[in-house]
């Protein structure tokens, strides 16, 4: 069996696991992403300045942009987790039937993003997918 296939059955057996879907996971996981960012500030920000040579406040924005993205994650997360009632029609509503939708996790992730592009389209939808209690893996594109 091939690295990826490993790693993606390595993963769905985690989700199976039923650990993921708890509140606690899902903070530690993208608070772990951001101490990933803030450890590695310094070095992405250079790379990123070598690829594209672009502002310096290009070079700061991928990483703050990242950092902030789990702040929003973390403020909305219970939110997100609660059920919420959904409308039925009359005729159960009148007979006592109430309709709740639970958001839950769907399973394992396949994030790609670009070899040279930015790092926001690999880490923000990484970052949303371990809020909504995913695993992710991360790939980046052979074909950019």
């Amino acid at each position: 069996m091939n690295t990826f296939q490993t790693v993606f059955e390595q993963q769905k057996r985690h989700f199976a696991s039923g650990v993921t879907r708890t509140y606690q996971w899902r903070v530690e996981q993208i608070d772990r992403m951001a101490r990933l960012l803030g450890e590695n500030e310094t070095a992405l920000q250079q790379a990123i300045a070598k690829d594209f040579k672009t502002a310096s406040q290009e070079q700061v924005f991928e990483t703050l942009a990242c950092l902030g993205e789990v702040e929003f994650q973390k403020s909305q997360l219970k939110d997100w987790m609660a059920p919420t009632e959904a409308p039925v029609p009359k005729a159960l509503a009148a007979t006592g039937h109430r309709g709740v939708i639970y958001r839950d996790p769907y399973g394992v992730a396949l994030i790609i993003g670009p070899f040279n592009g930015p790092l926001l389209l690999l880490l923000r939808p990484a970052i949303a997918a371990l809020a909504a209690g995913n695993c992710c893996v991360l790939k980046l594109s052979e074909k950019a």
